[in-house]
């Protein structure tokens, strides 16, 4: 069973958030030497299926884009930009 892109967008908020999280509680100075490892290696997980996730969003918004252009006749990309 797939997600709906509304899941996919609130998964990729809180990854966002927790990171964000990690990152301010890193750099407060206030956790031991095992609590930052520990925050480390997660903020390193997410950022890592961030990038992912995120490289699979980028290359979905390029296949539509294709699609579009095709659709409307413009399969050179340089049309536009010389248009101009």
């Amino acid at each position: 069973m797939s997600k709906s892109p509304k899941e996919e967008k609130i998964n990729l908020e809180k990854s966002f958030a927790e990171l964000e999280k990690i990152t301010e509680e890193m750099q407060s100075g206030n956790l031991n030497l095992e609590e930052s490892l520990k925050k480390f290696e997660r903020g390193l997980e997410l950022a890592e299926k961030l990038k992912t996730r995120l490289q699979e969003i980028e290359n979905r918004m390029e296949t539509i884009k294709l699609k579009f252009k095709k659709t409307l006749g413009q399969e050179d990309s340089g049309k536009e930009e010389t248009a101009l």
